[in-house]
């Protein structure tokens, strides 16, 4: 892996540096419009995305644990959260719940790269039995942030982060308290650069006690102000390199018939869960599965040029993408096959081997160049 990160380090800045350059005065532009109020369901995973899995529009989701029966829907009705990606628009209204304090900036951001990665995944997706499939290197730069952003737009990752962040704040407002009466250490100057009031401390307690279990005070980090500093990793150069320096295989299976993680879009393969740097995480994982419609996946491993997967059957991947659980996106006509491959797999002592056995939809691999 150091070695493939090494060697495909210069092309990945290199592309950084033009993908900067390209997307600089659109970003620009959004300084000023963005602010705008409009665009308030934010999908993290994206539209066109989620419409190579729909028919007409229309998606179907299935749930792996079967608990939940098929469903069919419009596909703009899925993967979304109500202002998920929402700050506050500069400068605020008197009224701190008034709308136009929203701004959606960072929603627009996200889509300036969606844009940019759409064609290049698109054409990933047509190649054909026989052909190579060539990206340019900016090309597979914009597919690297696409991927990249999965790990960190979503919601499961706001939450964790947020869970962690809560926490410390927490043990922090606690360390205060210990000082006793904030009144009684709190200068006039500190009070400003927190925009408190100091006649609002007076007759003011508080203890460690009070940020307990049972205490009355819950300390959480405010949920528009923390969206761009999670947003901005998936930018960042190193960690693209972990999805642009691997080797990158297409797989295409005849009948389709592939699902989608609506949770996040993509499937690490390793032994155990991991974060964004962690060992196993992204960087670590054995290979990056990107579902890019019924009939292709993307799969990118730290193997040699010269590996390829083969023998895949598409009711194994399938089995695999929904083994984490979650809801899974596939095409209408799909759906009642990609729910019995999960009721095989979970009844069937042979369970993978069984599903790759069993089928004859095996998964050619095209070496992306």
């Amino acid at each position: 892996m150091r070695e493939r990160l090494l060697e495909m380090f210069p092309r990945l800045l290199d592309a950084h540096q033009r993908a900067s350059a390209l997307v600089a005065p659109e970003l620009s532009r959004l300084n000023a419009e963005a602010a705008g109020r409009s665009h308030r369901r934010h999908h993290y995973v994206p539209q066109f995305w989620l419409k190579k899995f729909a028919e007409d529009e229309t998606l179907c989701v299935v749930d792996p644990s079967g608990e939940q029966p098929p469903r069919c829907g419009d596909a703009d009705d899925e993967a979304f959260v109500r202002d998920l990606y929402a700050t506050y628009a500069e400068p605020r209204s008197d009224d701190a719940s008034s709308e136009a304090d929203v701004s959606v900036l960072w929603e627009h951001v996200v889509a300036v790269f969606e844009n940019r990665a759409a064609p290049p995944f698109t054409r990933l997706i047509e190649c054909r039995d026989g052909s190579t499939p060539v990206l340019s290197d900016l090309e597979r730069f914009w597919v690297s942030v696409l991927v990249a952003l999965q790990f960190v737009r979503v919601p499961s990752h706001f939450d964790a982060v947020r869970s962690s962040r809560d926490a410390v704040a927490q043990r922090f407002a606690m360390s205060l308290a210990s000082l006793g009466p904030p009144r009684e250490w709190m200068t006039d100057e500190m009070c400003r650069e927190a925009n408190i009031d100091p006649a609002d401390l007076e007759g003011f307690d508080w203890s460690p006690e009070s940020f307990g279990p049972d205490g009355e005070f819950i300390v959480s980090i405010d949920r528009k102000t923390d969206v761009p500093s999670m947003l901005e990793h998936a930018f960042d150069p190193e960690i693209v390199s972990f999805v642009f320096s691997r080797t990158w295989v297409v797989i295409k299976f005849p009948d389709g018939g592939l699902s989608l993680p609506l949770r996040d879009g993509v499937y690490l393969r390793m032994s155990n869960a991991g974060g964004l740097y962690g060992s196993p995480g992204l960087g670590s994982a054995e290979e990056i599965w990107v579902p890019m419609s019924p009939d292709t996946l993307l799969v990118m491993h730290w193997q040699n040029t010269n590996w390829a997967p083969t023998g895949w059957t598409a009711e194994a991947c399938v089995a695999r993408l929904g083994h984490r659980g979650g809801q899974q996106a596939c095409h209408p006509d799909h759906a009642e096959r990609v729910a019995a491959v999960w009721d095989a797999y979970l009844s069937s002592d042979r369970g993978l081997s069984a599903l790759a056995e069993d089928s004859a939809n095996i998964g050619v691999p095209h070496l992306v160049r």
